[in-house]
């Protein structure tokens, strides 16, 4: 073995604790993050691939080591820190994805598929199922664009805006302003890419309550909800052309965001 190769290994092996607070990090991130959090990707992928991914930031150096005693107890609140500091991150992007999920929601109450749901293995609950395919349709756009490398790139430039073990996340003001501003938009945003279809079933709705008051007669519901049914899909088919655009949207609100909670859990901002 030669003295550059001992000098690395031994130097790999003298630094397993700053591997360690990047594996953490890196760990946090991916519970949260879509598709790598799933529970259809076995533990041990995710696992490898956030510790293949520790040791390449590990030897690009990219990071600030932290000065700590070499105390158990002080180790671990590194390690809960950087944990909580990927979380934070991941969280942004979590919310910004699941928006569809509501959006699901809002059109199968109007169309007449709310009772019917799939599970979601991220979450491990029903979710609509309108809501699901629009889910996979952006997760599959991301895929194809490079959006989950884009990301993860944007992520792993956490490591040198936040050094390890200096986030500043607890009584950060400014921090949970941003998850609380996250959550309103995930409202709003949920509401204006549903409103096509919320819109038309509602002129829908008017037309067949004036249908009824000139034929008494008429059953409505067997009349209306297969009628809202097929106007709720045609609408979700017309609409296709413009996927590429809500994508657009939501992966610049992702990547908006990881950068956000990113400078913002820095640690100058610590007054």
């Amino acid at each position: 073995m030669s003295i550059s190769s001992t000098l690395s290994f031994l130097n790999f092996f003298g630094n397993i604790d700053i591997l360690l607070l990047i594996l953490v990090r890196l760990v946090g991130f991916f519970a949260i993050f879509p598709v790598i959090a799933s529970t259809s990707i076995p533990m041990q992928i995710r696992l490898g691939l956030a510790l293949a991914m520790s040791y390449i930031i590990f030897a690009s150096g990219h990071y600030n080591v932290p000065a700590y005693s070499p105390q158990t107890y002080e180790y671990i609140g590194l390690m809960m820190n950087e944990f909580f500091v990927g979380v934070v991150i991941g969280f942004s992007v979590y919310v910004v994805m699941t928006v569809f999920f509501f959006v699901g929601h809002i059109i199968d109450t109007q169309i007449g598929l709310a009772m019917m749901s799939v599970m979601d293995p991220l979450t491990q609950i029903n979710v609509p199922i309108t809501g699901n395919l629009l889910y996979l349709i952006i997760l599959l756009l991301m895929t194809q664009t490079g959006g989950f490398h884009a990301l993860v790139a944007a992520f792993i430039e956490s490591f040198d805006i936040i050094p390890l073990g200096q986030s500043y996340i607890i009584q950060n003001e400014g921090l949970m302003n941003m998850m609380i501003d996250s959550i309103v938009d995930f409202f709003t945003i949920g509401v204006q890419i549903g409103m096509p279809v919320l819109g038309t079933i509602l002129v829908l709705d008017v037309a067949l309550g004036l249908l009824v008051k000139a034929s008494p007669q008429m059953n409505i519901f067997s009349v209306g909800m297969p009628v809202k049914l097929i106007v709720g899909l045609l609408i979700l088919l017309a609409l296709t052309p413009m996927y590429s655009q809500v994508y657009d949207a939501a992966f610049n609100d992702a990547y908006r965001s990881i950068v956000n909670m990113t400078h913002v859990a820095a640690p100058e901002k610590i007054p």
